[in-house]
C-alpha cells in the first residue's frame, strides 16, 4: 500500500510502508522474500504516512527520499547489504540534498510527491502538502540552493500527489 520499487532483471527490490520506512528486499524467482534491510536515513524524519521515493531512472542505484521538508539521496543502494535488520533506518550512503524552502512558515508543509526524467537525471522535481511544486537543477552536491517555486494555484491551496516529468525532456 506505499511505494515500491523494481531494478531491471530484479536485482533489487525496494518497498516502503507507514511513516518512511523504507526496506531494501532480496526477493528468489519464487517470490519468496529471502532477507531484507532497512535503508531508511537516519536523522530523516517528518515522513508522511504514505511517503514517497523515487529510483534514479538512469542508474537505478540513487533513491530520492522525501523527509519532511527535505529530500534525502543515497547513491549507493548496491552496496548495502541485506542483514535482515527491519527495525533500525541506517546512515549508510544518505545525504540530505536540499535546503528547503518548501511551504516558508505556513504549517507543517511537507514535500509529498518526486519525480525525475531519464533525460536528465541531474535535476529533480518535488511537489508539497500544501501545492507548491519545485525545481532543483542539480542534485549532484549536497545542500543545493538553486530551487524555483513554482505555485500551481495562487489562490488555492493544494496537495500534489504526484509528479511526472517528461522522460524525452526533463524540463518538461
Amino acid at each position: 500500500g506505499a511505494y515500491c520499487a523494481i531494478t531491471p532483471e530484479r536485482e533489487n527490490y525496494y518497498l516502503s510502508w507507514q511513516t518512511g520506512k523504507t526496506f531494501k528486499f532480496d526477493i528468489d524467482d519464487q517470490g519468496n522474500v529471502v532477507g531484507k534491510t532497512r535503508i531508511d536515513p537516519i536523522g530523516g524524519s517528518g515522513y508522511l504516512f504514505i511517503n514517497p521515493f523515487i529510483l534514479d531512472p538512469l542508474t537505478h542505484n540513487s533513491m530520492f527520499l522525501s523527509a519532511g521538508r527535505f529530500i534525502w539521496r543515497n547513491d549507493s543502494l548496491d552496496a548495502i547489504p541485506i542483514i535482515g535488520d527491519e527495525y533500525n533506518a541506517i546512515s549508510q550512503g544518505w545525504d540530505r540534498i536540499n535546503e528547503s524552502s518548501v511551504g516558508g512558515a505556513l504549517g507543517n508543509p511537507r514535500i509529498s510527491a518526486v519525480g525525475m526524467s531519464p533525460a536528465d537525471n541531474s535535476v529533480l522535481y518535488y511537489g508539497s502538502s500544501i501545492g507548491d511544486v519545485y525545481r532543483l537543477d542539480s542534485v549532484n552536491a549536497v545542500d543545493v540552493d538553486n530551487i524555483t517555486r513554482t505555485t500551481l494555484l495562487d489562490s488555492i491551496d493544494g496537495y500534489v500527489s504526484s509528479v511526472v516529468v517528461n522522460p524525452l525532456d526533463a524540463d518538461e
